[in-house]
Order: C-alpha cells, then structure tokens, then sequence
C-alpha cells in the first residue's frame, strides 16, 4: 500500500511539539531537529531516532528532572533562552559586520568616483577615529567600529573591482532588455598620442528607463581608416553582448573615415549584413558646435562693448553717475571694472541687470 507508506512517511516529518520536554529537542532551521542539551542535530524529524539519541546520551536527565515536573520545565525553558541569547548575539554581529562593509564600499566608491589614489582609504579612516574623539568621547562602541572598517588599498582595490563587475553585469542586463540602441564613435588621440576608439551608447529599457552609458574604449594600434574603426566597433559590441539588430542610429564626428561613401564606418556597417539597414547616421551636435567656433566672430560686437563700459569707466563724473544709477535700480553689484583685450571674456559674464542700466546710462 504506497499510500499509507506515503503518509507515514510525512507524518514522521512533521514536528511535535512533545518531543520539546520529552527529549529536550527543539525544531531546526533546516527542516532538522536540534538537541538543547548538547546542540547536536538530528537530520530527520524522527521520534524513535530523538530518544535514541536521548536515552544514549542524556538519560540522566529523566532522573534530576522527572517528566511532567515542573523542574524539567523550568530547566527546558533555560536551555532553550540561552539557544535564543546565542541567535541573538550572532545576529547583532552579523549586523554590526554588514554595515561595516556597507560602509567600506561607500567610501571606496566615493574614492572610485572622486579619481583619488586608494591609499587615501587609510588617511580616511584615521580622520573618522580621530573626530569620533571629539564628536563621541564617551561612546566607545562607535570608535571602536571605526578602527575595525578595513580601508587598506589591498581592500578598497578589491571593491572597487567588485564594483566594476557588477556595473558591467547591469550594464549587459540593461542592454538585454534595450528595445532600441543609439551609439555615437569618437576617435582621438591622448596626451602621449596614441588613438583611441570610444563608443558611447544610449539606449531604453522596457520600463521606460533611459540609460547612456561608455560602452568602451579600444587602442587604435597603426592606422586610423574606417576599416580600422569597424573592426574595433564591431569588437566592443560583440563583447558587450549588444544586440545589433536593435541600433537604431549612430553619431560621429563627420570625419571621411567615419561617414566615406566607400570605405567609411557607416558604409562598412550597413553593408556588413550584421545590422540592420534602416538605422540613421547623424552628425555630432558638440563637433557642429566646435567648428562654428572657429569660423564665426564677434569681434565686432565686443569691441563696441569694451569701448562703451571703458568711457563710463575712464570718466568720474560718468562713473558716478552710472554708480547712482545702479543703487537707484538695486543692482547687487553696484559698479564696472575697467576691460582690456585680456579680460574682455569677462564682459560674458555681466548680469542681465548690469547690461540693462548700461543702456539706460546712455539712454537717458
């Protein structure tokens, strides 16, 4: 009969509570039974295998503490607050150590992020015991939790590679989940002249989240063609796991290497077959706004401008009265400096209120 076997089986698995004062057992964490008397478990939620162990080993309690006694209850209830004592003191020191590392992450990402050397850790952490003197002189718990943080540069290295791991896991599982991806090339050399390739994404997730992230950076060897860029394109994405049938656009500096009709990257990339034909090719806004600089002037303008505050300025009389006009007006800065070529940026940076009394001034 399968069945009642079945049923047995589960009924010997079920806790009873009488085993409590019978045996000196309590239940367990893990579906176990554990001995109050010498904090050995049993695997299996047993009867028989509960008084075995308890005739073996402790038969001597049945004769101090006789059963349905109130000594055996009274003994039972002490045993088990000493269990609870020890859960409790494990759990406040599981805690006190959890926010310890919380609070070693935390300055280790702040270090991370401020691009300080991490041997600055240790200078931090001798900063925090040393005020917790003046701030704390009679609560020695917190400065003793201040010497136990661990801010070596072994350990702040450590988390901060942590960090990076879990950054790139998200940024793989953002990217997972991205309906459609964006990404803009960036090709330049450093300071001692080596090129680069950085790869910038932007891209939004089903929850309607916006993310825009660096999705890497490759050293460009030799030569700087478009052949070269797409290769490392094509390498970054592949690595970062992006899905290339979703890139909707792609962003670059108008460069002949990047948008060639022939051999540039966005011809190379719509006829790779990899991604898909229809995503659009834009020019970079900031590259647009660059060379506008160069070409456009206003030299004409700002030399009106420095001449007209240098005549009030030069004058006393026009100096004075234009002071006069500013208090009248509550004009916080109440006065003009002088501007010559060198300082004629400063005239940008003049306040609404300030240019409007200077047309008064001359108004009036």
């Amino acid at each position: 009969m399968p069945g009642k076997h079945e049923a047995k089986r589960k009924y010997a698995r079920q806790w009873n509570e009488k085993w409590e004062l019978i045996y000196f057992f309590t239940e367990g964490p893990s579906n176990n039974a554990l001995c109050l008397i010498c904090n050995e478990t049993v695997s299996e939620l047993n009867g028989t295998k509960l008084e075995r162990h308890f005739v073996s080993k402790h038969e001597l309690y049945n004769t101090k503490y006789p059963l349905d006694s109130i000594t055996r209850k009274i003994k039972y209830d002490s045993l088990k607050s000493c269990l609870e004592k020890q859960k409790n003191l494990f759990q406040q020191m599981s805690s006190s150590v959890d926010c310890e590392t919380r609070a070693s992450n935390m300055v280790s990402w702040i270090l991370a992020k401020n691009l300080k050397p991490f041997t600055d850790g240790e200078i931090i952490k001798e900063c925090m015991i040393e005020a917790s003197k003046f701030l704390f002189p009679n609560d020695k718990k917190i400065h003793h939790k201040f010497q136990s943080m661990h801010l070596s540069a072994r350990t702040v290295t450590r988390k901060i590679e942590k960090m990076v791991v879990n950054v790139y896991e998200q940024l793989l599982n953002n990217l997972s989940e991205a309906e459609f991806v964006s990404f803009a090339l960036d090709e330049s050399t450093d300071l001692v002249g080596k090129a680069k390739l950085c790869v910038y994404a932007r891209f939004i997730t089903t929850n309607c989240c916006l993310f825009e992230e660096l999705l890497g950076i490759e050293p460009l060897e030799t030569t700087t063609t478009g052949q070269d860029i797409y290769d490392k394109l094509f390498k970054i994405l592949k690595n970062r796991k992006v899905p290339l049938q979703k890139i909707s656009s792609v962003v670059t500096d108008g460069a002949p290497a990047m948008i060639g009709r022939i051999r540039g990257v966005v011809t190379l990339l719509r006829n790779s077959g990899e991604f898909s034909n229809k995503f659009m090719s834009y020019h970079c806004v900031i590259h647009q706004e660059a060379l506008c600089a160069k070409v456009a002037t206003i030299d004409d303008v700002m030399t009106a401008v420095v001449k007209t505050i240098n005549h009030i300025r030069s004058n006393a009389l026009k100096w004075r009265q234009f002071r006069a006009l500013m208090e009248q007006n509550e004009d916080e800065h109440g006065d003009l400096l002088l501007h010559s070529e060198v300082y004629r940026q400063k005239i940008n940076n003049l306040p609404l209120q300030s240019k409007i009394n200077v047309c008064l001034f001359f108004a009036g």
